[in-house]
């Protein structure tokens, strides 16, 4: 939630993050402002490229979403689980400007690694 919006992987390794978070939460009107119903958090390998994380963070987003269809199913109540994190920082940049791409790369961060995209699916 922290990083809401288009881009967080970007956001998060620009700023150092060392967790990520996947969650699912209640669909609203306006997008990621509905309650989060679960999360889930992975550590952050400082050697990820952009690209890396973002695969990491929709692939446990997609086990997250199996396991909450899994409680609902049992119990017949969607209720919040696994919450973390209770109030977060909110952050929504949106997409990343040619400045911040600079500071990015000045920072020796990568967008994605020639291998990834061919040994992570």
């Amino acid at each position: 939630p922290e990083y809401m919006g288009a881009a967080n992987y970007f956001w998060m390794l620009l700023n150092n993050e060392r967790y990520a978070y996947s969650s699912i939460q209640k669909m609203e009107l306006q997008l990621d402002k509905g309650p989060i119903l679960a999360e889930k958090k992975i550590k952050i390998d400082n050697t990820w490229s952009a690209y890396r994380l973002n695969y990491e963070v929709a692939k446990l987003g997609g086990k997250l979403y199996v396991d909450y269809l899994n409680i609902i199913f049992k119990t017949k109540n969607a209720v919040k689980r696994n919450i973390i994190r209770k109030n977060p920082k909110i952050y929504n940049r949106g997409l990343p400007k040619r400045k911040h791409a600079k500071e990015f790369m000045l920072k020796g961060k990568k967008w994605f690694h020639f291998k990834e995209i061919f040994f992570l699916h």
